[in-house]
């Protein structure tokens, strides 16, 4: 279990542009749902004033909005469930921009509690649905940042072991493949590993390759010790294609085809990046120091997984909605 590696000059930059679009208009129609519930504060003066109510009925439209979130947005969700996420954003979507204008332009004191009450049950719609599009979007974003950080030394590998270590070209050759050989080790073990827990099995994939790539410069005079980090480096590279297809395979598992195509471009993406980052560096600072770029990519992907792992801890903690 894989991701097909093709080489870099053809991965394109387009999920990356994709996942910034994706994520700034979520996070944009989120911020305009949730200003839709409280603008009524705001304007509740004009509102009793336009509608011939009193202060409290108008701030009732508040209540009627938030007991409809309360009460039908749960069953809305679980029936929403069953369809394209993609789907529901939209319609929730336009469910509240239709409820806005209806307040704009509505007659009448009901009318206005039948558009609160809609929009309310598409509010918890939206945004339970838009936020687990956000969290499959997450696993993806982190495919991308671990394979830049495992390309970024792994493509310059031999110049790296040849300028640090003094390794002739035959002994790259040999030690590169101790470097595959581990990396049968590490796919046997990111594969139990992945059963268990996927994410948190990536924190620690993520973990060795950054300690593996920046120890490669400490193993200067000692080649038992270049070994032993070959092999850490090799198994953890190998475990890191394991890991990141069960992650995104296991949150987009209601359209598998669809995660395994998204994911295998992702990496592709991060495989291109991570090409460029190390060359950078080999260029600008030399190609020991390549092994510390590396590591430091591996150190974002430890801090994304990481977060997500919290994440993941936060919401499960939290009771259940009636």
């Amino acid at each position: 279990m894989t991701c097909d590696v093709v080489p870099a000059r053809m991965a394109k930059a387009r999920p990356a542009r994709a996942f910034g679009l994706a994520i700034g208009l979520l996070a944009f129609a989120n911020f305009v749902i949730v200003t839709s519930e409280f603008i009524v504060v705001g304007l509740l003066p004009a509102m009793a004033s336009d509608l011939g109510v009193s202060l409290a009925e108008a701030g009732r439209l508040v209540t009627w909005f938030a007991l409809a979130a309360a009460i039908a947005g749960p069953p809305a969700t679980m029936l929403a469930a069953r369809s394209e996420p993609k789907l529901i954003v939209m319609l929730t979507a336009l469910v509240i921009a239709a409820g806005n204008l209806a307040v704009v332009l509505a007659p009448r004191y009901e009318a206005l509690v039948v558009v609160r009450i809609a929009q309310g049950c598409a509010l918890t719609v939206f945004v339970s649905v838009s936020t687990v599009a956000a969290g499959f979007l997450a696993h993806l974003l982190l495919s991308s940042v671990l394979f830049t950080a495992m390309f970024a030394g792994y493509t310059f590998i031999a110049p790296l072991l040849g300028t640090v270590a003094g390794v002739s070209g035959t002994a790259v050759g040999w030690m590169l493949a101790g470097f595959g050989l581990a990396g049968i080790l590490g796919n046997w073990a990111a594969g139990h590993a992945a059963d268990r827990d996927p994410l948190v099995a990536t924190v620690a994939v993520a973990f060795a390759l950054a300690v593996a790539m920046a120890a490669v410069g400490l193993a200067t005079n000692a080649p038992v010790l270049l070994m032993i980090i070959i092999g850490l480096w090799g198994a953890a590279h190998m475990a890191a294609f394991v890991v990141s297809q069960v992650r995104v395979m296991q949150a987009g598992r209601g359209a598998p085809a669809l995660a395994m195509s998204l994911n295998i471009s992702v990496c592709n993406f991060g495989i291109a990046l991570g090409a460029v980052f190390g060359g950078w560096i080999a260029d600008g600072r030399g190609v020991e120091n390549v092994g510390y770029g590396g590591g430091a990519a591996a150190t974002v992907a430890i801090l994304i997984a990481s977060a997500m792992v919290a994440a993941r801890a936060s919401t499960k903690s939290k009771p259940r909605s009636a």
